[in-house]
C-alpha cells in the first residue's frame, strides 16, 4: 500500500508553511491637477507596473519618500523637495518607463509626489490597490511626510479635525503642519498658517512635526494588530485579535461594518466573500468587564469612554467560521470597516482566509457511557437499548485523511503511527509522520527517523506491517457528507479472526482451554468453540456547532458527535453469533496538516 507524498508535504518538508496572500480590493481616487500633487496611498497597489497604472494619462514624475527613522540622523527640519541626490527620493519618470526607473512599484501606507504635465488639464486617476491598515512610524525629532486616515466624506478642515484631540486646534498643540500648494505649481511645502480654512483630505500627504505631546495623534480612535497587513486567518487559525484604542478626552462611538472586496484588476485571483463567516466578540476593561457577540460581524457599534477610562480600550476577538467556507474556493476575502460616528476618520482593515486543508493526520478520543446487553443480532425486536453506565470508558483514535493512488480521498484508521525529525544534513527540515520507522523515501534518498515517538491504541489489531486496520472512502457530495466535517458521517468495519493469537483476547497459546485446539493438541478447533471471531462496526456521527462564539473557534481544528458501535462475536455460523451495543461522544482533532508520508 502507498500513499502519495503530496505538493504539500513537500513544501513542509523544505520548511515553507502557509504563505499569506492579502488580496482585498479598493479603489482609491486621485484628483490630480497640474504640475505637482502631494498624495498618501491608503491602499497597496504593488502588484502592478506603474506604467500600467498610470496608462495614458499625463503623470510625467512620480516621487515616493522613504520613512526610515533607524536613527535621528535622518530628521528632516523642514519640508524636503524631491532631489534625486536625497537618499529619502525615489523616482519614477514616465519617459525612462518601468525598467530604468529606481521606483518599481506604488506601495500602500506611503506618500508620493505625483507631477502632472503642466500642460495638461486636471486627471482624475484610479488606484486599484489591497487596502492597508494605518501603520505610522513617526520620526519624534523632526518632520513626517504622512496621510490622515481623514472619512472620505468628512469635509474637514485641519483645525476642525484636529479639535478632537482634547478639544483643541491643531496651532493650541502646538503641531507644525505644512501642505502643498493645491494649484500645483511648487513642490516645497509651506505652514498652514490659516489651519481653520485649509481643507484636511483623505489620499493626501502633509508635513507634520511630532508636537502633539508625542503621541502621535492621526485619528479619535487607533488600532493595534498582530499582523500590520489585516486579519489574516490563512488555512489554519481560527481566532484574531484586534485592539481599538479612544485617542481623545470624550467618549466616542466607532461603527463596525464588513464590506465585500471589490473585484480584483485583470489577472488577479477572484474571491469569495467572507463576510458571512465571520463572528466578533467584544470585551472591555480588566479582564474584559463586559463581553457580546455579533455575528455575522456587520453594522455594530462601540462605544469607547474617554482616554485614560477604563473602557477606552477595546479588544475584538473576531472567529471564523470555518464549516461555511466552500472546499472548491481558493481564498475568501471581505473588509473590516470603522469609522468614528462623528465622521472624521476610516480604517479599511484587510480580513482573509484560505480553505483549512482536511489532509493529514487526526487524532482523539471516543468516550463510551452507554452499553447495552447481549443480543441475538438476527433477531431485531429483541435488541435492547444502551444503558448508562458509571463510569465512561475512553478510546483513542488515531486517522489520516489523504489522496490515494486512484485519486479519491480516502480515511485510514490506524493502530499506530510515528513521528520523528528528519536527521540534519539531510537538506530538509522538520517533523514527518510515518507508519514504520524502518527507510523512509523521499524521492531517490533515504533517511531514519530521529527522536522517533510512537503513538498507538490498545483496542485496535495490530499487525506487523502496520497498514490500516479499515479504511473508509470519503464523499462529500452526499448528504450527509462521507467526511470528518460538521454534521457528517464516516464508519470503519474492523475484522479479528478467530485464529489470530495477535489480536484475539480469547486466544491464549499455553491454556489448553483457550488454544484453539483438540485435547490431543494435534487438531485446530472451528470457530466459536473455545474462541471467536470479532466484527466491529463503528459510527462516527459529526454535529453541527450551536453557532456560538466559542463552538465556532473550536470547530475549525476539532470535530466532535455521537459514537456509535456495535461488537459482535461470530460464532459457528448465524445462529451462534452474539452482539452488543455501545455509544458515547468522540472529540478528534487534526494534529497534522498534510504531513503524514505512508510507505509499504
Amino acid at each position: 500500500m502507498k500513499i502519495k507524498l503530496s505538493c504539500a508535504i513537500l513544501l513542509f518538508l523544505t520548511g515553507t508553511f502557509h504563505v499569506s496572500v492579502n488580496a482585498q480590493w479598493l479603489t482609491q481616487q486621485l484628483n490630480l491637477v497640474p504640475g505637482w500633487n502631494s498624495v498618501y496611498l491608503h491602499v497597496d497597489a504593488s502588484y502592478a507596473s506603474i506604467s500600467s497604472l498610470v496608462g495614458e494619462l499625463p503623470v510625467d514624475e512620480i516621487w515616493y519618500w522613504k520613512t526610515d527613522n533607524s536613527t535621528s540622523q535622518f530628521a528632516v527640519q523642514s519640508p524636503d523637495s524631491p532631489n534625486e541626490s536625497s537618499s529619502r527620493w525615489v523616482v519614477w519618470r514616465k519617459i525612462n518607463g518601468d525598467l530604468t526607473s529606481e521606483l518599481k512599484a506604488l506601495v500602500g501606507n506611503s506618500a508620493y509626489l505625483f507631477y502632472v504635465d503642466p500642460a495638461a488639464s486636471s486627471q482624475s486617476l484610479s488606484i486599484k490597490g489591497k487596502p492597508k491598515p494605518p501603520n505610522y512610524h513617526f520620526n519624534s525629532d523632526g518632520l513626517n511626510l504622512i496621510g490622515f486616515p481623514v472619512h472620505p466624506s468628512a469635509g474637514l478642515n485641519i483645525e476642525s479635525y484636529f479639535a478632537a484631540h482634547a478639544g483643541n486646534t491643531a496651532s493650541q498643540l502646538n503641531t507644525s503642519i505644512y501642505a502643498y500648494d493645491i494649484s500645483g505649481d511648487s513642490n516645497i511645502a509651506e505652514e498652514v498658517n490659516f489651519p481653520e480654512i485649509t481643507p484636511l483630505s483623505r489620499g493626501t500627504a502633509y508635513w507634520v512635526n511630532d508636537g502633539l505631546s508625542n503621541d502621535h495623534y492621526v485619528a479619535p480612535f487607533s488600532i493595534s494588530l498582530s499582523n500590520p497587513n489585516g486579519l489574516d486567518f490563512g488555512d489554519h487559525m481560527q481566532v484574531l485579535k484586534l485592539r481599538i484604542q479612544n485617542n481623545t478626552d470624550s467618549a466616542i462611538i466607532v461603527n463596525a461594518s464588513t464590506i465585500n472586496s471589490e473585484s480584483p484588476p485583470a489577472g488577479q485571483v477572484n474571491e469569495s466573500s467572507i463576510k458571512e463567516a465571520l463572528l466578533m466578540q467584544v470585551s472591555y476593561g480588566i479582564n474584559g468587564k463586559e463581553t457580546s457577540d455579533h455575528c455575522p460581524c456587520e453594522d455594530f457599534t462601540i462605544k469607547l469612554g474617554a482616554k485614560g477610562e477604563y473602557d477606552s480600550q477595546w479588544d475584538l476577538s473576531i472567529a471564523l467560521d470555518r464549516s461555511i467556507l466552500a472546499d472548491d474556493v481558493a481564498r475568501f476575502s471581505g473588509i473590516l470597516q470603522l469609522e468614528d460616528e462623528a465622521g472624521h476618520s476610516q480604517f479599511n482593515i484587510p480580513v482573509m482566509a484560505e480553505p483549512r486543508g482536511m489532509n493529514g493526520m487526526w487524532a482523539g478520543n471516543v468516550f463510551l457511557d452507554k452499553v447495552s446487553a447481549m443480543y441475538d443480532p438476527t433477531s431485531e425486536a429483541d435488541k435492547p437499548s444502551p444503558t448508562p453506565v458509571p463510569t465512561k470508558f475512553p478510546l483513542r483514535y488515531i486517522l489520516y485523511r489523504g489522496e490515494g493512488d486512484d485519486q479519491t480521498t480516502d480515511l485510514h484508521l490506524f493502530q499506530r503511527v510515528f513521528s520523528g525529525l528528519i536527521p540534519a544534513g539531510f537538506g530538509t527540515a522538520g517533523e514527518l509522520v510515518a507508519s514504520n520507522t524502518e527507510m523512509i523515501s523521499i524521492g531517490a534518498d533515504t533517511l531514519r527517523l530521529e527522536n522517533v515517538h510512537r503513538f498507538s491504541t490498545t483496542h485496535l489489531p495490530f499487525t506487523a506491517d502496520n497498514l490500516p486496520v479499515s479504511s473508509f472512502k470519503v464523499d462529500t457530495t452526499s448528504t450527509p457528507k462521507q467526511d470528518i466535517a460538521l454534521g457528517g458521517i464516516i464508519q470503519f468495519d474492523i475484522t479479528t479472526d478467530y485464529d489470530s493469537y495477535d489480536n484475539n483476547p480469547f486466544l491464549h497459546a499455553f491454556h489448553p482451554d483457550h488454544d484453539n485446539l483438540d485435547a490431543s493438541f494435534s487438531n485446530q478447533l472451528s470457530q466459536g468453540i473455545e474462541s471467536f471471531g470479532i466484527r466491529r462496526q463503528m459510527t462516527f456521527k459529526f454535529t453541527t456547532h450551536s453557532g456560538s462564539f466559542e463552538d465556532i473557534i473550536l470547530a475549525g481544528s476539532n470535530k466532535g458527535g455521537i459514537y456509535e458501535e456495535t461488537l459482535t462475536l461470530e460464532g459457528n455460523g448465524n445462529g451462534f453469533n452474539r452482539s452488543i451495543d455501545l455509544q458515547g461522544t468522540f472529540i478528534l482533532q487534526q494534529v497534522l496538516v498534510n504531513r503524514l508520508f505512508l510507505q509499504n
